[in-house]
């Protein structure tokens, strides 16, 4: 939906936005996959997000016995577009003859040979599988299988790394089998279903999770990754490896709204949360945000997002399981933020489950609002959840008052937030009637989608775009109003 803002003297138009909070009762949903790793995505191409988990791990028939394994099983929990899914359903990947299953699944779904459908990419004990081409029902065209020594495999995503158009395979994998080691490893897409291995060892950090964004705006994707380090993308592809504050698990988002990428950590086993702000050039200054007592942080990654919809950021925080000092981890903490890098103090939500592992946020009804999805983990994997608490949105209360101003000049906004997953908002404005024509295009130059491409009057407007069925990476949006026309950068992830 277009969003027209009229500059006044005396406004013309307020929106007074009050917003709603979060449900108080959450929704649960049987889930047989790995708890500690899910994925939000729209598995199936049907335009509704779906949330997927899966095992390779030990698969067991309905007496109970052990089966010879030979396929990969993802658990799917198909959405219906309204915040509610239908129940699980279990989905079988047979893999080639020659993979080794390993202990614990790594998994991310992309467009791999960009033919407009999802591919799951899977990891074993001596290389990846590739599915090709999901269709509604979860079947595969084709299965693709190359071998390397990878076990120990602790995070696996697909991004355009780089800026070719065709995502790339990133993993982090346990090369000492110590949880303070790991070592990076990218695969090259060469476009063809083939793809070029660059390693690099000298890692460190431990297990933790991996975000991809451009640090010091230099136009290259540059890695972060969980453990105190982030990894500079030079012009010869090499990683350097660089470090922030410590914080084990951390993410990326804009806090003090100057249009560089900054960090947010939690503390595990602590009270504490902190902001580093990004200087543009790679370097950080931090910032303590919290220390209210009884948050007992965790091992959990912070999530980010504009959950009330007034145009800055928010943190999501989760409480740890932690048995011996008697904390049940059924809480999770969201801190509003002010545009200026503070924040308000932390408020809970319950998730009705008492051993949260993981969660993220999205939008999982189409209402504009970011949801939680949460899960729950037990020893026995059938008596796993998965907990859906839904952002109840805005009340909005309209005035009207009077004296337009009209903008003086053409002007094109970045937009915000950037990075974003997956909806960002662009704004411009212009002077006089005009035909505006708004497109994004991907980093080779080809044209994703139109925006806009319409007459209409001169004011300030706001204009939503949904990336959800792209993949990350860098994307361009050029506006075009009569003789006047600018390009701006921003950046995809999920």
């Amino acid at each position: 939906m277009i969003k027209k803002f009229v500059l006044l003297f005396f406004i013309t138009i307020n929106l007074f936005a009050q917003w709603k909070g979060f449900e108080t009762t959450p929704t649960h949903y049987q889930y047989n996959g790995y708890p500690n790793y899910f994925l939000i995505r729209d598995y199936d191409n049907d335009g509704k997000v779906d949330i997927i988990g899966g095992t390779n791990t030990i698969y067991r028939d309905s007496s109970g016995m052990l089966v010879p394994q030979t396929s990969i099983f993802y658990n799917v929990l198909q959405g219906n577009s309204n915040g509610t899914f239908q129940p699980e359903q279990i989905f079988p990947h047979t893999v080639n003859t020659n993979f080794v299953f390993s202990n614990g699944l790594m998994y991310d779904i992309a467009d791999i040979n960009n033919d407009g459908k999802m591919d799951v990419i899977s990891s074993g004990g001596n290389g990846l599988a590739i599915f090709m081409g999901i269709d509604p029902v979860g079947a595969i065209a084709d299965t693709f299988f190359f071998t390397d020594t990878c076990n120990n495999i602790q995070v696996l995503r697909c991004v355009d790394i780089n800026n070719d158009g065709y995502q790339d395979i990133i993993l982090t994998f346990n090369e000492a089998q110590s949880q303070f080691s790991s070592a990076l490893r990218i695969y090259y897409n060469n476009h063809d279903n083939t793809f070029t291995r660059v390693s690099h060892p000298d890692v460190g950090g431990g297990v933790g999770w991996i975000q991809f964004t451009d640090f010091d705006n230099d136009g290259r994707i540059d890695i972060l990754k969980g453990s105190g380090h982030w990894y500079k993308q030079e012009t010869n592809g090499v990683f350097t490896k660089k470090t922030y504050l410590i914080g084990f698990n951390s993410n990326i988002g804009d806090f003090n709204n100057d249009g560089i990428p900054d960090l947010v950590s939690q503390i595990r086993f602590t009270d504490t949360v902190k902001v580093q702000f990004g200087t543009g050039v790679g370097d950080f200054s931090s910032s303590l945000i919290s220390t209210k007592t009884n948050l007992n942080l965790g091992e959990i990654q912070p999530q980010v997002g504009d959950f009330n919809n007034d145009g800055k950021l928010d943190i999501f925080v989760a409480t740890t399981f932690t048995p011996l000092k008697g904390i049940i981890s059924d809480t999770l903490w969201y801190l509003l933020g002010n545009g200026n890098g503070t924040f308000q103090n932390p408020i809970p939500v319950k998730l009705g489950i008492d051993t949260l592992t993981s969660f993220q946020v999205a939008d999982i009804n189409n209402d504009n609002y970011q949801d939680i999805i949460a899960t729950r983990f037990t020893e026995v994997y059938t008596k796993n959840q998965i907990a859906i608490v839904l952002n109840k949105g805005n009340t909005i209360t309209t005035i009207k008052r009077e004296l337009i101003n009209i903008p003086e000049n053409y002007t094109l906004q970045q937009n915000y937030p950037n990075p974003f997953n997956p909806t960002t908002e662009i704004q411009f404005q212009i002077p006089t009637n005009e035909k505006v024509i708004l497109k994004v295009y991907n980093i080779l130059g080809k044209e994703i989608t139109t925006l806009l491409n319409q007459e209409m009057q001169a004011g300030a407007y706001q204009i939503p775009f949904n990336a959800s069925s792209l993949t990350s990476g860098i994307y361009y949006y050029r506006l075009t109003a009569g003789k006047f026309s600018e390009t701006k950068k921003m950046i995809m992830i999920k």
